[in-house]
């Protein structure tokens, strides 16, 4: 919302950018502001980081429909305008596709908003559960990747230091350990047993 802001309402637009469903941003009568809706509809985690534990950073892709809530304007219609504001919302993330995110601890992601292209089916299936709004002109990105950083961090596993084997004809060594693994000082001897 805030990247569409700076590039779009700040130029002097006289448009506000909403999250939410789409039935919230449905204009009253009275409105006079445009309104640019944000509905963010599934989160998904992302296919290359499935092994993600507690602790660590989840990487997620989130899919977003946009969708103007124009209102009728000296001799503009509100349909003409609803096309003009989402034209405007594409040309912004077509020229500006990526978001650079800063946490708390200094982690830094850079987030690509790629545009997708929903089929007819896949646009009802959205409208459909939107109470009292009809169908309206809409376009539908996907977020990736969106961080979710974790309160407390999971402390990084130690790197092995050193691995060591010794092999023999016979078992002359089982009983004394047949190689040692050396991490941060410690030595942990393995026997035939952990094999």
């Amino acid at each position: 919302a805030r990247h569409i802001n700076q590039h779009i309402v700040d130029d002097g637009s006289d448009v506000r950018v909403v999250v939410g469903n789409p039935a919230d941003a449905k204009p009253a009568q009275q409105d006079s502001d445009h309104k640019i809706n944000l509905f963010f509809y599934r989160i998904e985690p992302y296919a290359y980081s499935p092994d993600t534990v507690c602790g660590e950073t989840l990487l997620t892709k989130t899919h977003c429909l946009i969708t103007p809530f124009a209102v009728t304007e000296d001799n503009v219609s509100a349909g003409e305008n609803d096309l003009r504001f989402l034209g405007e919302v594409m040309r912004v993330l077509h020229e500006k596709p990526f978001i650079q995110v800063k946490v708390e601890d200094g982690e830094e992601f850079f987030v690509q908003i790629i545009h997708q292209g929903l089929t007819t089916e896949e646009l009802n299936q959205i409208w459909n559960n939107q109470r009292d709004v009809t169908y309206r002109p809409s376009v539908g990105y996907e977020i990736s990747i969106t961080p979710i950083v974790p309160n407390e961090k999971k402390a990084p596993a130690p790197n092995v230091e050193e691995v060591s084997l010794i092999t023999v004809s016979d078992m002359s060594y089982a009983k004394s350990g047949i190689g040692e693994v050396k991490e941060h000082g410690i030595t942990t001897t393995i026997t035939e047993d952990d094999l």
